[in-house]
């Protein structure tokens, strides 16, 4: 699997916010909702004061939405989601969808959904009955090492921070040293 950051690269807008989303320590001011296809700002102010100055460079709730609506998210506008952000390459538990994920403000290919007259809001605790997305991901998975490694790198360097190419090589031995202990547990689980 390709990394979800190039070495030497700042991570993109999509992949700093998912990179909030899994820590513990912010899930009273930003969260994904249960059914994990929508998240949530709960607390405004708090959000402008922990986050946006570290992650994104922004000051104002409103810049954050703009920069938001640049990736292409869509926010729920009536229903059980109101208020809450989605893209459909957005999950929870899968940050190599976001790979996929284009800046509107360079493509210039975004659709107005505001304008399409038979737009219906999708409902996502329907949808995840029987497509539900992971809880979260497995602390041991490569990308969420990734992640987490993305964190350490912002919080370290400020927002501007690249993922270094170091921790890129570490991260495909670890690749392979999980790859190569799980074959070991295929092998060892097969009937003689």
């Amino acid at each position: 699997m390709t990394p979800l950051v190039k070495p030497l690269h700042s991570p993109s807008f999509v992949m700093k916010l998912h990179a909030v989303l899994m820590r513990d320590d912010l899930k009273s001011i930003i969260s994904w909702l249960p059914h994990g296809r929508s998240w949530k700002i709960i607390h405004e102010r708090e959000f402008e004061i922990r986050t946006l100055p570290i992650y994104f460079n922004l000051k104002k709730i409103s810049s954050f939405h703009e920069q938001a609506a640049e990736w292409g998210f869509q926010r729920f506008k009536t229903g059980p989601d109101q208020g809450t952000f989605y893209h459909e390459r957005f999950l929870r538990g899968l940050p190599h969808l976001c790979k996929k994920m284009k800046n509107a403000s360079l493509s210039r290919s975004m659709v107005d959904v505001e304008h399409i007259e038979e737009f219906v809001e999708p409902n996502f605790w329907q949808i995840s009955l029987e497509h539900p997305v992971p809880e979260k991901l497995d602390p041991q998975d490569v990308q969420s090492i990734e992640l987490k490694k993305i964190n350490e790198c912002i919080l370290e360097k400020g927002h501007r921070a690249k993922v270094p190419a170091s921790f890129m090589r570490k991260k495909k031995s670890m690749s392979l040293e999980i790859q190569n202990e799980a074959a070991k547990r295929i092998v060892s689980e097969r009937p003689n």
